[in-house]
């Protein structure tokens, strides 16, 4: 039996069990309303009257007719539709037995169709193959002598080549040869003009530092100078204070003795440019200018002492005026020197220390200044 009969067979067999399934439950069913009809009517017997009691039966039995008779015609409607259904099923049977005969003659016609097509690809193939190996074996044979041909083409190529390499690899030594020779040639000629470049510097150095010795030993020779021309126009000065006498010749005097401390700042001046002009080029030391420097501190050091004992011998207000302008030069001086010496490379703070004390330095009251402003105590 095929699949298909084998599903319509279990229909049926499914449908007569829901048949006979629905009977019972349907018996089932009555005796159950039954019971519970019962039931009330039992526990109430001793409370009705006989005439209820059998017109309670009459309707029961009539009840039960109605039942069976409604039962008959189901069962009747029931049978027919099974037999509806058996006759439909065994035609259904018979359909598909004949169907599964055409099939299975089908299927054996497409069988034997199918094996002889493969049958007859299988013997193509082996024809195609036997042409494809005979045609393969002769580019087999074409290529092993056309490769032959090749190798022997390269091989001479790659002797040629290797000469061709051997031919550069020699030149190419030769001129690396060559090469090295010059480099050695500009090696030494490099050196000896690094020597004679040294000795040159050795040479502007020695220059540089007798240059550096003289200038410091005119700077200590004009120091002096100054020294002795300020402690004459001092000695004159203390004369004419002790004679109580002003005069033309006291005037010059102080005059001389101002300039003098006024034009101090020359030298400092003079050594600070030199030194911005060789800076760049042979970073010269600042020991000229610091020099300078400390010979102006000490000569302003030295006349506010002058001043401070002046005026404790004389009581003249001006000579204080004199001593508050040199100690502001001399602590302008010390604050250069302590940059010189502490920043040496920090150029615009050399810069502004420097033009501090140029202008402190002419802040020093000339003589007509003095005069304006202590014309009591200098007659």
């Amino acid at each position: 039996m095929t699949t298909k009969g084998r599903v319509v067979a279990g229909a049926v067999f499914v449908a007569i069990g829901c048949y006979k399934f629905s009977q019972w439950k349907h018996r089932e069913n009555h005796r159950d309303i039954s019971a519970i009809r019962k039931t009330p009517l039992e526990n109430n017997l001793n409370h009705e009257n006989d005439n209820f009691q059998r017109l309670l039966e009459n309707q029961k039995k009539e009840m039960e007719k109605e039942e069976q008779e409604e039962n008959e015609r189901r069962r009747i409607a029931l049978d027919q539709r099974m037999a509806e259904r058996r006759q439909n099923l065994q035609k259904a049977i018979l359909e598909m037995a004949a169907n599964d005969e055409e099939n299975h003659r089908k299927f054996m016609k497409l069988k034997e169709e199918s094996e002889e097509r493969l049958s007859k690809i299988m013997q193509q193939n082996k024809r195609d193959q036997a042409v494809k190996n005979a045609i393969a074996n002769l580019e087999i044979d074409q290529l092993r002598s056309q490769g032959k041909r090749e190798v022997e083409a390269i091989q001479t190529e790659r002797l040629r080549a290797r000469e061709i390499h051997q031919r550069n690899s020699e030149r190419l030594d030769e001129e690396f040869e060559a090469d090295r020779r010059n480099f050695e040639l500009k090696e030494q000629q490099r050196k000896e003009e690094l020597q004679r470049e040294k000795e040159r510097a050795e040479q502007r150095k020695r220059e540089i530092e007798d240059q550096l010795e003289k200038d410091l030993e005119e700077l200590r020779r004009r120091g002096q100078q100054r020294r002795a021309e300020m402690e004459e126009y001092l000695y004159q000065i203390q004369r004419a204070l002790q004679m109580k006498v002003w005069n033309q010749i006291i005037e010059s005097n102080w005059a001389n003795r101002l300039n003098a401390l006024r034009s101090s700042f020359q030298d400092i001046q003079k050594s600070y440019n030199q030194m911005k002009r060789v800076r760049d080029e042979s970073n010269l030391d600042t020991s000229k200018l610091l020099s300078a420097i400390s010979q102006q501190k000490e000569l302003m050091e030295n006349e506010a002492i002058e001043m401070d004992k002046l005026y404790n011998e004389h009581g003249k207000t001006f000579l204080l005026d004199i001593k508050d302008s040199v100690i502001d030069v001399k602590e302008e001086c010390n604050r250069l020197i302590y940059v010189l010496k502490n920043e040496p490379s920090n150029t615009s703070r050399i810069e502004e220390c420097f033009s501090v004390l140029s202008a402190v330095t002419n802040s020093i009251p000339t003589l007509a200044e003095l005069k304006s402003r202590n014309e009591e105590s200098m007659k």
